[in-house]
């Protein structure tokens, strides 16, 4: 019976990082390790509009998340990372990913400290 996950660390070596993908990962300046869900790649434009993440002008299915509305992060929710990058719609900058938790009521993410790198990524979640 197992209880942790099980990362590869090599998984992006030999393969591109897809939407869709859980990754753990580093912050910036932050301790520990996170556990997220890649939602947009370089270049892709997010948004969320009435309570529902856009990804390049189309709703997203997001069969996964537990909450059926995804409210607006405040500042003061992103404890001491960087105010919340919570917007109408942004654009990942290039080389970059956008990240959400699947607890998105609950979530620090790309919301709280905005897009990372290929170089923050320890590996791939394998289910």
């Amino acid at each position: 019976n197992r209880t942790g996950l099980t990362i590869d660390k090599s998984f992006y070596a030999r393969s591109n990082i897809e939407i869709g993908d859980l990754i753990v990962f580093r912050v910036e300046g932050k301790g520990g390790t996170y556990l997220k869900r890649i939602v947009a790649l370089g270049g892709d434009q997010v948004a969320t509009i009435d309570n529902k993440f856009y990804l390049n002008g189309e709703a997203q299915n997001e069969p996964y998340i537990n909450e059926k509305k995804m409210r607006i992060i405040n500042s003061a929710e992103c404890s001491d990372m960087h105010s919340s990058k919570e917007e109408n719609s942004a654009v990942v900058p290039q080389r970059r990913f956008w990240v959400l938790g699947d607890h998105r009521n609950f979530s620090q993410d790309s919301r709280c400290y905005g897009s990372i790198g290929r170089w923050d990524i320890v590996g791939k979640v394998v289910l």
